[in-house]
C-alpha cells in the first residue's frame, strides 16, 4: 500500500509542475490531493520520520514572522490579505513532511513534465 501512496503522490507532483505554466488556477486543487495524500501516508505511518528540509524551516519561520508583524500593524486588512497570499509559505513545506526522498529518477519525471508545460504553454500561448 505504501508504494500506491508514493505513486499517486509523484503523479501528483508531476500534475502539479505540468499545470503550473499551462493552468495556475488548477495548482491549488493539485496542491491540496498533493498535501491530503501526504498527510495520510504520515498518518497510516508509510513515513518513517518527520522530515522538514531546512528550506521547508526557513519558510515557515518566515510566516511566522510575518503574523507576528501583524501585532504591530495598523493595516489589518492589508495585513490579512498579505498573510492570505503568503500562505503558500505554510502550505508548501507541511505538505511535504509526508512525502519521504525524491529520488533522481522521479525528480526527471517531475521536472521534465514541467518542461513539456512549458513548452506547450509557449507554443499555445505565444
Amino acid at each position: 500500500m505504501h508504494r500506491v501512496y508514493v505513486k499517486f503522490q509523484n503523479w501528483s507532483l508531476m500534475a502539479i509542475s505540468f499545470c503550473i505554466p499551462l493552468v495556475p488556477k488548477l495548482v491549488p486543487v493539485l496542491l491540496f490531493i498533493f498535501a491530503s495524500l501526504s498527510i495520510t501516508a504520515l498518518i497510516k505511518g508509510y513515513i518513517g520520520e518527520l522530515r522538514l528540509p531546512k528550506l521547508g524551516i526557513l519558510l515557515i519561520g518566515l510566516y511566522v514572522l510575518h503574523v507576528i508583524g501583524m501585532l504591530f500593524t495598523e493595516n489589518v486588512d492589508r495585513g490579512l490579505f498579505d498573510l492570505e497570499v503568503k500562505l503558500s509559505l505554510l502550505a508548501l513545506p507541511i505538505s511535504f513532511i509526508g512525502y519521504g526522498n525524491l529520488d533522481k529518477v522521479h525528480y526527471e519525471k517531475i521536472l521534465r513534465a514541467f518542461l513539456i508545460g512549458i513548452t506547450l504553454a509557449a507554443l499555445f500561448f505565444a
